[in-house]
């Protein structure tokens, strides 16, 4: 499957989600995770039930950002995508909760220092990252606090139409290839996520 996509210069491919756990667990695994882990199209996965709140254009796109090589593609391809349609674009990135564990080991104040660096850190990559979004797209940034999956995955209709996110970083480029937040992002995220090809050294640098 992956081969024909290429064959044919798809724009991308887009599959359903089933709503059964344990047929979403075999579609997943089957020849849809093979397609995902070779494709040179966007993959676009779309929830069970996102019809009935479908809106008639896409609007808003989101882009789940970090300050990587295919963090930094995701976000070219969103443009792109947005620039067509056109459509505002939201970056997101996920800052952690704070550890218990950690709060035990080095004590309140330095794992509180720790994080102001830390989310200082995200907020400026975020705001960096916006700066070079061109000024039509009404770019906007939106730092969240929780685990990543769960804080993505989150997002519905009333914050994006779409969420972009990219491959994971290592492997061939110019192929899908699924890691470990993606690949649980696509399992449980409420709004249809698209996940690009990774990366080459030309558009990363």
């Amino acid at each position: 499957m992956a081969d024909l996509t290429e064959d044919v210069e798809a724009v991308a491919v887009i599959v359903g989600r089933t709503r059964e756990t344990g047929l979403t667990r075999a579609l997943l695994g089957s020849s849809t995770e093979r397609l995902m882990q070779g494709a040179t199209a966007p993959i676009v996965v779309v929830p069970p039930g996102w019809r009935q709140s479908a809106p008639d254009r896409f609007s808003s796109i989101g882009v789940a950002y970090i300050d990587t090589r295919d963090g930094r593609e995701a976000l070219r391809m969103a443009v792109l995508l947005a620039q067509r349609i056109p459509a505002r674009v939201t970056l997101y990135s996920v800052f952690g909760r704070s550890s218990e564990h950690y709060s035990y080991l080095v004590g309140r104040a330095d794992e509180r220092a720790f994080l102001d660096v830390a989310r200082d850190s995200f907020g400026k990559a975020l705001d960096f990252a916006a700066a070079g979004v061109p000024p039509e797209l009404e770019a906007r940034t939106v730092l969240l606090k929780g685990q990543v999956v769960e804080s993505l995955a989150a997002l519905g209709p009333e914050d994006i139409d779409v969420l972009v996110c990219g491959s994971r970083g290592y492997g061939p480029v110019r192929r899908v290839l699924l890691g470990g937040v993606s690949s649980r992002l696509i399992r449980r995220a409420r709004a249809p996520v698209a996940v690009v090809p990774r990366a080459t050294t030309a558009y990363a640098e």
